[in-house]
């Protein structure tokens, strides 16, 4: 019996570090989008922790171009509401 068991233990390590080659490799595939990902994260964080780094520059451009700015105010209103009406039945 002991002898079964020492078998099977010696199976499982053995898949065990199969398994462990295969994740490894899945997880080297998505390393590069991962890493892409989480430098985006760190921006956006970033930016939400001080607004008026996209306050100010879009404050000055609306100043300094106001037709520029509405046109794409109407841009934005537009997307807003077909996301709205195609997400919220």
């Amino acid at each position: 019996m002991t002898k079964h068991f020492a078998l099977r233990r010696g199976e499982m390590i053995a898949q065990a570090a199969e398994q462990r080659a295969a994740l490894a490799q899945q997880i080297q595939d998505w390393q590069r989008p991962l890493e892409f990902l989480d430098r985006a994260w760190t921006v956006i964080r970033y930016i939400k922790s001080r607004p008026l780094l996209v306050a100010l520059p879009l404050g000055l451009l609306a100043f300094r171009r106001p037709r520029l700015m509405l046109r794409w105010f109407n841009r934005g209103w537009l997307v807003k509401e077909i996301l709205r009406k195609l997400f919220i039945r």
